[in-house]
Formats: structure tokens, C-alpha cells, sequence
């Protein structure tokens, strides 16, 4: 047997994802499958004396048991210890690692045998900092998993970065000091991060702080969504591809130690080492720098090493820290992104590596993000010699601030290219709600394109595959026909209608700044009606290239709306654009002001008529309402009016951030299938609902 240590890693991996992404009795039916298939191969290899083939599968299946076992008793401790704990009061000891995280050495005087830590809201006068050995008392909160198929699993995302709930009305008390990796890391990031903010602008600071230490948080979201369409998010997060920048940056200036093979290797290692600190343990972060410890002890051992190896190790490693990445995003973009450029590489790099890359991320990048972008093609060849300058010099400028001179024109550049590519859509699939059979298709075509390219080596194939691919996604997407119907909660309800010749209808039922940031967060540039529930005494936005056509609100005696946009002010009258009529059917008014109202509205969409009501009150169920046919009632706050008739809804509604809030819908029963598609049963029928991840 060729490679030992490459079988009994992957075996680790699979074991892994099955018992982390599925349910508990799915994961054991495609454990046992998988270990049948594996025996029938094992008798296979005896009858034909093969004896590599043998060795082979009896090592597979004793790795994927062993690997189960482990990450089932990873998985149960972590519930075992926290359940019960959920909604009650905790007592912790432990240690400030990161802001407002403490993590737990004791938990109600138990000792913890795995890495957990815990978000916690103080608001004392007593500074609490990292570095500092507290005890924290209060009640733990559980993070929600995900409210239907294929939404955000919250939880296991912030188990993947070992944080199992959070903790609210806290006492803390100091206990001491320590001084370990974690607080030094913090320090460096602290230190870059106020370096970098005193000699930058906000964009450029934002996108340098991302390369340098993977923190996004400055990144603005237009920034963000311009850095995805263009397929260069990568850049914003710190991965492999950064590690091994910065590794042959060093490993140039330390060549005249290559002759002292140890003393290069052991320098190398500390670098190594103060990277994870300062970058902390991300997935990518980790597999990168566990690849490059192997291959510098393997090549140091035996003068050769193989990188797919290399890379089959490293995923084993992760696992065996932490289990739950798995199912990390994160990991499994750079898994097998990584993958992809290694099996890519054993022939021609350029066409080969970016085509292996592009097929093989599709599936995920549907599933996570609902789009695959084929601006990657370009933007990798133009941005990859920009990054490699950017970020040694990058850090250099840490230490001397002139070489800002440099950095700030690479990162003005690299802004400017992400924005040029990310306004053409020729360049991206979009799937907002992926079919179950596209993703399994999809999936088909990444085996077979493999298959033929690793074997035949052939241009073509890659061709072929991607000609597939669109051919697929034809078949397995459904085309929105007529109006498409989103609702968005963020402290009020926005709606949103984009009617059969696309124009944009936004209802709002709280003041401006919800719809901003509603507008903002989907750069959307024209808002042909804007419609207030309440009166808005102003409207005024620092966006200059936001235009709204009309502003609609309800009038208010002797006040007047002052601010950048033309005002329209409705009583009893009607608001129709495109077939959609908007009609206000009655009056609440503010519990603290009762000459100030706010209007509840019905939205005609499609022959079928939603009640958007600004808040539950008592006067919904006056005799106004009384006889009105809703299909779907949105609320700020659940409530089931027995005035209201709801029946069958057949318009597409496209759900936001509020489903799994579950306070802006009403519904009496809900299922889901595979992908996010939801079914909602009620009384005289069903609404067929789909999910906007």
C-alpha cells in the first residue's frame, strides 16, 4: 500500500462530517453503507490477491469507526455539559480570551475536558480586559439552530469556533492574571489594527485589516458584496494562499540559513507559530500552516513529500481538534479549494487548477451563498501579483509607516477592480433558492469532470463539464414568474415588491433607517415607491446614489416632511404601480401619541393580498377589518387576528432574516424540505413559501 496515512485520513474526515451534518440515525445508515461497500471491495481484492486493495478498505473502516467514535464522544460531551445548563443560572471560572469571551476551565464547580468558550454582555464599571482569570455568573443562553433546512446553523457555526452559548446579566469578578498565547496574539492584533486606522482611510483600513489578521468587521457590505461578485473573497479572509505568501517572503530573507537545515527549519516554525497567535485558529488559517509544518519535517526526513498527502492530513488534524469543523463553511471552501489546485497542478496549472477550482466550489457556493462567480476566472490572474506585494509590504508598514506610500495605491486598486467586475452579471449564476437536484447534480459533474480530466487529461472534459453546468442549472432552477415578494425584519418590517418589469416597492413599518439599511445591505440604487406605515417628520440619507422616486406616508395635522426626496401624503386613497396596489384600511395610534397614527395597509400582489400592520393592537380586530381576505399577514410581532380570513397564497414569497426570528409571519404549521424550501399549512390550503439564505 502506496499512502497509509492519506487513506486512514480521509476515512477520519467522512467519518467526521457524517456524524457533525447529519442527524444521528442518517449518519449510521451512511456509516453502515459505507462500510458494506468498503467489505464487498475488501472481498473483491481477495479473490483477485490484491493485496493493496485489501489493506486498503480493512483500513478505511476501522478508521471511519474510530473516527465516529471519537466525534460522537466530542459531540455528546459537549451536550452532556451544557444541556441542562441552558436558561439557568452558571457559575464560571475561567479566562478572558478575546472580547467579551471568557473561556471556561470550571463550569459550576465541574472541570471541562474540552475547549469551551462563551460570549458574555457585562455592562459593570469594572475593566475587564484579556489576560484576566475571571469568575462570571449569570444566565446561559443557547444559540438557535437553523429554523427550517439549509437556513444558517448559528450554533454549529459557533461551535466550530468552540463557543457554546452566551451568558447575560453577568457578575464578573477578577481572580488574577495570566499571560499565554491567546493574550499575546490579542495584543498584536490590537496593535496592528490601531496602527492601521491611524494612517489609513475606513475602506482602505478595512480591507487591510482583513488580509493582514482576517478581522472583516471594518469591511464596508457594499465592499463585501463587491468582493464576492467579483469572486475575490478569499482575499478578505486569511488563508492558505496569504500563509504561503508570507512563508516564501520569509523563507527568501532566511535562505542563507537553507546550509543549517535544522536552524532554518526551527525558524521558520517560530514564524510559523506567531502567525497562528496573531491570526488565531480559523479553519484555513490552521490547514495552511499544519501543511507547511508536514511538509517542512517530512522534507527535512526524507528529501520529498506529497502535497495531496499533506493536505488529507491536515483536514484529519482539524477534526481532531475540533470535530465541528466539518461542517464549517470555511473549512470546507478551503478543503477543498486547496484540493482542487493540487489535483489541478499534476498537469498545467493555469487552465487545469482554475477550472478544477471553479467546478468543484459550485455546489458549495450555491448552497452557502446562492451564486458562483465566474469573474474568478479573470480576477485571480489580475489580483494575485497585487496581494503577493500587498501583503508583506502590508506588515512592513506596521513597523515603518512611509511604506504606506505603497500599500495605499495596491489597495485602492484592488477596491477598484473588485467594484469594476462585480457590476457585471454576465460573470455570475445566480440561484437565490438552489433545487436539492441542482446540488446533487452538480455534485455528479465535479466526480466526472475529475474523473476524465485526472485520467485522460484533456482539455476538453473540463469544457464539457462546464457546458453541463449550465445545461444543469436550466433544467433544475425554477424561473420567478411575476412579482417576487421579500420581507425583511430589522427593528421594523420592510417589504419589498420587485413587480414584472422590475421595479422596486418598499413598505416600511418603522422609520427610515430600517429601509436604508434594507436598501443598502441589497444595493439597490432606484426605489420607485417608498412606503411609510407612520409619518416620518425627515428623510435624509448620506447615500448619493440611492434615488427614490415618491415617498408615501400618512399625513399628519399641521406637521410637514422635510428632506431629500419628493413627499406624497395618502389618507383613504390608493397607491398603484405595476398592478400593485397598495390601500391603507385603517388607523392605530401610537401608544404614546394619539394624533399620531399609523396606517395598517393592504398590498395587492398577483390577485392575492397581504396585511402589513405595523404592530399588534387590539384595534386590528375592530369592525374595519372585519371581512378582509388576507393571504399573508406581517406583523413586528406575532398575532392571530380572528377577525382575518386567510386562505391559499400563490404569489412566490420569498422570506428574509424573519422566518427564523419567527415575529414578522403568521403561521399555524410549517414543513421544509431539502434546500430551504418551506410549506406553510393553514387552515384552507398551503402557502408555498421559498428561503432567502
Amino acid at each position: 500500500m502506496k499512502n497509509p496515512l492519506c487513506v486512514a485520513s480521509v476515512s477520519v474526515m467522512v467519518a467526521a462530517f457524517c456524524i457533525i451534518v447529519f442527524p444521528i440515525n442518517v449518519s449510521l445508515i451512511i456509516l453502515y453503507c459505507l462500510t458494506i461497500t468498503l467489505s464487498s471491495f475488501a472481498i473483491y481484492g481477495f479473490i483477485k490477491n490484491n493485496n493493496d486493495l485489501i489493506v486498503s478498505c480493512i483500513l478505511s473502516i476501522v478508521f471511519l469507526f474510530f473516527g465516529s467514535m471519537y466525534c460522537g464522544v466530542y459531540t455528546f460531551y459537549g451536550h452532556f455539559t451544557t444541556d441542562n445548563l441552558y436558561g439557568a443560572k452558571v457559575d464560571i471560572q475561567g479566562k478572558i480570551v478575546d472580547d467579551n469571551i471568557v473561556q471556561a476551565d470550571i463550569i459550576n464547580n465541574k472541570k471541562i475536558l474540552i475547549k469551551m468558550r462563551f460570549y458574555y454582555s457585562y455592562y459593570g464599571g469594572k475593566d475587564i480586559a484579556v489576560g484576566d482569570k475571571v469568575t462570571v455568573k449569570g444566565k446561559l443562553l443557547q444559540y438557535k439552530g437553523p429554523a427550517f433546512y439549509g437556513d444558517l446553523d448559528y450554533n454549529s457555526y459557533c461551535k466550530a469556533r468552540y463557543i457554546y452559548g452566551s451568558i447575560t446579566n453577568c457578575e464578573i469578578t477578577k481572580t488574577g492574571y495570566f499571560t499565554d498565547l491567546y493574550k499575546i496574539g490579542y495584543q498584536m492584533r490590537k496593535t496592528i489594527t490601531n496602527n492601521i486606522d491611524l494612517h489609513y482611510k475606513k475602506a482602505e483600513a478595512g480591507l487591510l485589516k482583513a488580509l493582514l489578521i482576517g478581522d472583516k468587521s471594518d469591511i464596508s457590505p457594499q465592499l463585501k458584496k463587491s468582493l464576492a461578485y467579483s469572486g475575490l473573497s478569499h482575499i478578505a479572509v486569511v488563508s492558505g494562499a496569504h500563509i504561503s505568501i508570507l512563508l516564501s517572503f520569509i523563507g527568501f530573507w532566511l535562505s542563507f540559513l537553507k546550509k543549517h537545515g535544522k536552524i532554518y527549519v526551527s525558524v521558520i516554525l517560530i514564524f510559523m507559530g506567531l502567525l497562528l497567535c496573531l491570526i488565531g485558529g480559523q479553519a484555513s488559517v490552521l490547514r495552511a500552516l499544519i501543511m507547511a509544518v508536514y511538509s517542512l519535517v517530512v522534507l527535512s526526513l526524507f528529501k520529498r513529500y506529497d502535497m495531496m498527502t499533506a493536505l488529507m492530513f491536515s483536514g484529519a488534524v482539524i477534526i481532531v481538534v475540533n470535530p465541528y469543523f466539518a461542517g464549517d463553511a470555511g473549512f470546507l471552501l478551503s478543503f477543498f479549494a486547496t484540493f482542487a489546485l493540487v489535483a489541478g497542478t499534476k498537469e498545467k496549472f493555469t487552465f487545469y487548477s482554475l477550472g478544477l477550482l471553479f467546478i468543484t466550489l459550485m455546489p458549495l457556493c450555491f448552497y452557502y451563498f446562492n451564486y458562483v462567480s465566474f469573474a474568478m476566472f479573470f480576477t485571480s490572474v489580475v489580483i494575485t501579483p497585487i496581494i503577493t506585494l500587498l501583503l508583506p509590504l502590508g506588515f512592513i508598514s506596521q513597523v515603518l509607516p512611509f511604506i504606506s506610500f505603497i500599500t495605499k495605491p495596491l489597495l485602492k486598486l484592488t477596491i477598484l477592480i473588485s467594484d469594476a467586475f462585480a457590476h457585471f452579471d454576465l460573470f455570475r449564476i445566480m440561484a437565490a433558492v438552489p433545487s436539492v437536484y441542482l446540488i446533487i447534480a452538480l455534485c455528479l459533474i465535479v466526480c466526472a469532470a475529475y474523473f476524465a480530466v485526472l485520467r485522460y487529461k484533456k482539455i476538453t472534459a473540463l469544457v464539457i463539464a462546464l457546458v453541463l453546468v449550465f445545461i444543469v442549472k436550466d433544467f433544475t432552477l425554477s424561473n420567478n414568474e411575476g412579482p417576487v415578494v421579500t420581507v425583511f425584519e430589522n427593528n421594523g418590517t420592510v417589504m419589498h415588491i420587485v413587480t414584472d418589469s422590475g421595479k422596486n416597492i418598499i413598505i416600511c413599518t418603522d422609520g427610515f433607517d430600517s429601509a436604508e439599511n434594507y436598501i443598502t445591505r441589497n444595493n439597490i440604487k432606484l426605489v420607485d415607491v417608498l412606503y411609510f406605515n407612520n409619518f416620518q417628520k425627515t428623510i435624509t440619507t448620506d447615500n448619493d446614489n440611492l434615488v427614490v422616486a415618491k415617498v408615501c406616508m400618512p399625513k399628519v395635522a399641521g406637521e410637514k416632511c422635510e428632506g431629500d426626496f419628493s413627499f406624497k401624503y395618502y389618507h383613504k386613497d390608493s397607491i398603484i404601480v405595476d398592478g400593485v396596489k397598495i390601500t391603507p384600511v385603517s388607523y392605530m395610534p401610537y401608544k404614546s401619541k394619539v394624533d399620531h397614527k399609523k396606517a395598517v395597509v393592504t398590498v395587492s400582489v398577483s390577485e392575492h393580498i397581504y396585511l402589513v400592520a405595523p404592530y399588534k393592537d387590539n384595534e386590528l380586530n375592530n369592525e374595519k377589518l372585519k371581512g378582509i381576505k388576507a393571504d399573508v399577514v406581517v406583523y413586528d410581532v406575532p398575532a392571530q387576528p380572528d377577525s382575518l380570513f386567510i386562505q391559499n397564497c400563490g404569489a412566490q414569497f420569498v422570506i428574509g432574516d424573519c422566518l427564523q426570528q419567527n415575529n414578522n409571519m403568521l403561521y399555524l404549521n410549517y414543513s421544509t424540505d431539502i434546500c430551504g424550501s418551506v410549506t406553510f399549512t393553514i387552515d384552507s390550503g398551503i402557502i408555498s413559501a421559498k428561503t432567502l439564505r
